[in-house]
């Protein structure tokens, strides 16, 4: 794990991080926009709130990860136990798994909903 630091006058450096050796635990998972507990709704952009239990105070977007369904997915904002990211569009509508990882630490999974249709990446239809 690791996060990069830019040097105002100089070239960007890695900055190792020890591990964390806390535990995580995802105490809630609400849809970002409506906040609907334990449900996502792709009509809302797929946005989900996390609130998560034992994050260290140097938790950021740079060292969580959230894997849903085991492909992992980079946070968009991370405040004191609540991580904001959007689901890519790769997932069908159905019960999904999501973890959280942090400097080593990983949550044990929860169930949440997803409703609604997978967005259309373009590009990636099939040719009538």
């Amino acid at each position: 794990c690791g996060g990069l630091t830019h040097q105002p006058d100089g070239p960007v450096e890695r900055v190792d991080l020890e591990a964390f050796a806390g535990l995580l635990a995802i105490s809630a998972v609400h849809d970002a926009i409506s906040l609907t507990p334990n449900e996502v709704d792709w009509s809302d952009g797929g946005w989900i709130t996390l609130w998560v239990d034992g994050l260290s105070e140097l938790a950021d977007v740079g060292n969580v990860t959230v894997e849903v369904d085991g492909i992992p997915h980079r946070p968009h904002a991370i405040a004191a136990c609540q991580i904001n990211l959007q689901l890519r569009p790769l997932f069908d509508a159905g019960e999904r798994r999501i973890v959280v990882e942090h400097r080593g630490s990983r949550s044990m999974p929860i169930i949440f909903m997803l409703r609604g249709e997978c967005p259309v990446i373009k590009g990636f239809l099939p040719r009538p």
